[in-house]
């Protein structure tokens, strides 16, 4: 499908960049520094953890079941 070969392709592109990726982990509440989002405290198998970077992405699900969308 295609979102498995996206999520593919942006694990492979992640691995080769060094970027932490993380699995079955629930953001519980963003770290402001005023208007900018400098870490994200989360809950995930490896338990409550606080991780501060200087880029923080957010993701979620895909779209590749919404024909609409796929259209």
């Amino acid at each position: 499908e295609a979102g498995v070969q996206v999520a593919n392709a942006f694990a492979a592109e992640f691995e080769r960049l060094g970027v932490r990726t993380m699995l079955s982990t629930e953001a519980k509440e963003l770290i402001m520094d005023g208007d900018t989002v400098v870490g994200v405290k989360v809950e995930g198998p490896d338990g409550a953890q606080e991780l501060r970077a200087k880029a923080v992405v957010l993701a979620t699900g895909d779209f590749s079941k919404d024909r609409d969308m796929m259209a």
